[in-house]
């Protein structure tokens, strides 16, 4: 069934699915789980930064997720995608099964491959997870929650805890639609570049068009801190650490690929390790764990 979720005979509002959710099907078959000549997935490649020194730094903040993990029978992995990175790879070091919950068939094909007869793949949405409550130890949800209609997002986290044994935990990756470091730091600079271009006379600026096609489009509504601590965090008692506290935009702007970049990143992980509840708070992409009682 190309199209559907597994669901009940009973339940025909679970059979179609809404014009966003839609738009993240079609991105992710068509475009974001296709891969370049290079071998590197779309979505990747749209993303992440590809410098050696932003790979780096992005297995660093990965690291953090499967420190967070333990053992157990069942992972979840909620919107597993095409498990891009290497090192997605090691959270289910510790499990029997891993269970691959996507939209995509195409990424569940590319998760198998990975995986093999170590996964159990459903074709499915994660805010109708057709699993029992309590049944998986663990679960992660990573750079997903925010690609799901604003007023269900709060339901998809709902799921991911049914769906926990008591003990077990769920981690979630998120971005905040702002974040309070990255915006005074780009306030920041914009007013830098404003005194230095003053006395200045008017240069013309020209755009260059590179050819390149456009990506689809990408249903995407990152939601605040209050949405957290009233919808996430007052429900599920969920703690905030950090996944990273920067965003791609200022890893391109501000992290060269010297030493003086090798500098800033270090101080940032320094930082983000010392202080994980308030890189959290005030970076771009926070974690929320869930420890369900």
């Amino acid at each position: 069934m190309p199209n559907l979720a597994l669901v009940r005979s009973s339940d025909s509002a679970a059979c179609s699915l809404v014009p966003e959710k839609e738009t993240v099907k079609a991105f992710y078959d068509d475009y974001g789980w296709v891969k370049k000549p290079d071998e590197v997935f779309n979505d990747t490649a749209e993303f992440t930064e590809a410098r050696p020194i932003a790979q780096a730094y992005l297995q660093h903040c990965n690291a953090r997720i499967g420190k967070l993990l333990g053992s157990g029978r069942f992972v979840l992995d909620a919107a597993s995608g095409a498990i891009p990175h290497r090192e997605y790879l090691t959270y289910s070091t510790n499990y029997q099964v891993r269970i691959c919950v996507d939209l995509s068939i195409r990424a569940l094909n590319e998760a198998r491959a990975k995986l093999g007869a170590r996964g159990l793949y459903l074709l499915g949405d994660i805010t109708r997870l057709p699993l029992a409550d309590g049944v998986v130890d663990s679960v992660i949800s990573l750079h997903t929650i925010y690609h799901i209609p604003k007023n269900e997002q709060t339901t998809a986290v709902d799921e991911l805890v049914r769906v926990t044994r008591p003990g077990g935990r769920v981690i979630i990756v998120y971005v905040w639609g702002r974040s309070l470091a990255m915006d005074a730091v780009f306030r920041l600079r914009g007013w830098l570049g404003f005194i230095r271009r003053l006395g200045r006379p008017p240069s013309i600026a020209t755009a260059i068009q590179s050819g390149a096609a456009k990506p689809p489009p990408l249903y995407f509504h990152p939601l605040n801190h209050d949405w957290f601590a009233g919808d996430v965090a007052a429900r599920h008692a969920a703690r905030l650490r950090v996944w990273s506290a920067v965003s791609k935009a200022f890893q391109t702007r501000f992290v060269s690929d010297g030493p003086a970049g090798r500098l800033l990143i270090a101080a940032v992980e320094l930082l983000e390790d010392a202080l994980p509840g308030l890189a959290g708070r005030i970076g771009q992409y926070p974690m929320f764990v869930i420890d369900k009682p």
